[in-house]
């Protein structure tokens, strides 16, 4: 259980303060306060009656809280003297949000706080909130979250405390004109190092959100927000950026971006519109990746589509489900059966041209499963009649592509780059698929994937 971990885990490095217990105003009249390890310190707010209806306990949360801060301070590698409010209600003030509110300053006193500025964070969580917006949801579809309560309360508190590090770490309160960070950016990372703090603490990384994902993955990257937290944390494994400390410089480089306040009305901060972010943040994410990386987005979103569906992102529970339906399928060339028995004939190998299929399928029955800029899709691929015998191999390449559109060969084990740079070999098709990304809406439309078959 969550509340014995925390007692053992945490006895060494936080201090309850039996005497901070004081009565507050309306439904707030308890109040636990501690401190972290550094110099940081939690002030935890809410109604016993309240906690005791989700089987949560104010001392635990308050030691959760000193823990996080912990974390958090470790991981943005910040030693200022943080203040952090969390105010535990029925529901948040903003019936939107999924998991809580937050507001916070680096220069003023904020509203709430016990202590004033200069490093000053409050946090108003809504139990009710969680559990009916997050995991009543993930139980209607099928994919219950049976931890207790009190975990889900920790990674909400996780989330709100990555939002008050997020702010008091960067430039935005400094004048520099930085961007305080689109949805896509700010939820992502939040929801991404609560998993992290849960998976400190020796429990699985959450699988929260999944089905938002599944639903939303061909969409641009962009556009989502909480579910974001499986892109950040692939880029934290082998296959991409490799640590936490590599996706943070990511991370704050994406957060300090300096924000383009003269290209128009909508784009002044507060408030900016969707179609400013994203024309910023596509051309950040190209040169990024381009100018760190020596790659291109669409290369790193296909591999990673590629990983969702083998199911070595950390927290998707059903990969398979990630595949796009219906099935393409390579319809086998005319004459194939006929060139193929002549090659035969003669004894001496040769691949022979089996077919070709759209790396962006075109087909009006396909609409749906077109991945947007900045968005994957993943496609099994079938023959449409079986070769007999089969053949002892197969070649596959690409023609018409560019750095805006990335195709992979996968299977369970491996991927295999799929461009114009020549024939790749595989032993077989079946039980393989088609990772595609793009980075443009018009990209890969003219390209194609051939395919021949060896004898």
């Amino acid at each position: 259980m969550f509340s014995r971990l925390c007692v053992v885990s945490f006895t060494l490095m936080t201090s309850v303060v039996p005497s901070a217990i004081a009565q507050g105003p309306g439904k707030f009249p308890d109040v636990v306060h501690v401190k972290s390890s550094g110099n940081a310190e939690a002030w935890v707010h809410f109604d016993r009656a309240l906690l005791t209806k989700y089987t949560l306990d104010g001392g635990d949360l308050a030691k959760a809280a000193a823990s996080i801060l912990d974390f958090q301070a470790s991981t943005w590698g910040f030693s200022g003297s943080v203040g952090w409010d969390v105010y535990i209600s029925d529901r948040t003030a903003d019936p939107g949000d999924l998991l809580g509110t937050n507001e916070y300053s680096a220069t003023e006193k904020v509203a709430g706080a016990t202590r004033p500025g200069p490093l000053a964070c409050v946090s108003h969580i809504g139990v009710k909130t969680i559990e009916e917006n997050i995991f009543s949801v993930a139980a209607s579809n099928g994919m219950p979250i049976e931890e207790p309560f009190s975990w889900r309360a920790a990674y909400t508190m996780a989330h709100e405390a990555t939002h008050c590090y997020q702010s008091l770490t960067s430039k935005v309160h400094k004048e520099s004109g930085a961007y305080a960070g689109a949805k896509w950016l700010a939820e992502g990372v939040a929801c991404w190092l609560a998993g992290d703090y849960i998976e400190s603490m020796g429990r699985p990384y959450p699988s929260y959100f999944e089905v938002g994902f599944r639903d939303s993955h061909r969409e641009s990257l962009l556009v989502r927000s909480n579910s974001n937290h499986f892109f950040f944390k692939w880029l934290e494994g082998e296959q991409a950026l490799k640590t936490r400390s590599a996706v943070l410089a990511f991370v704050t480089d994406m957060f300090e971006a300096p924000w383009p306040n003269a290209a128009g009305k909508e784009c002044v901060i507060p408030p900016h519109s969707q179609s400013c972010s994203t024309a910023l943040y596509q051309g950040l994410l190209r040169q990024w990746f381009q100018s760190k990386r020596n790659t291109t987005v669409a290369n790193v979103l296909s591999v990673f589509g590629s990983a969702v569906v083998r199911g070595t992102v950390p927290g998707i529970r059903a990969p398979t489900l990630f595949l796009s339906r219906p099935t393409r399928t390579l319809t086998i060339l005319p004459g194939f059966n006929k060139a193929r028995l002549a090659i035969l004939a003669t004894g001496v190998p040769a691949p022979i041209p089996l077919g070709k299929a759209q790396a962006i399928p075109n087909l009006p029955s396909m609409k749906q499963f077109i991945p947007d800029p900045f968005g994957f899709a993943v496609f099994e691929m079938r023959l449409s009649e079986p070769l007999i015998p089969p053949p002892h191999g197969y070649l596959v390449a690409m023609e018409g592509g560019s750095d805006e559109v990335s195709v992979r060969l996968s299977n369970e084990k491996s991927d295999t780059v799929v461009d114009q740079s020549g024939w790749v070999r595989t032993n077989a098709l079946e039980g393989q698929w088609f990772s595609v990304a793009r980075t443009d809406g018009k990209a890969g439309q003219n390209a194609q994937i051939l395919f021949k078959a060896m004898p």
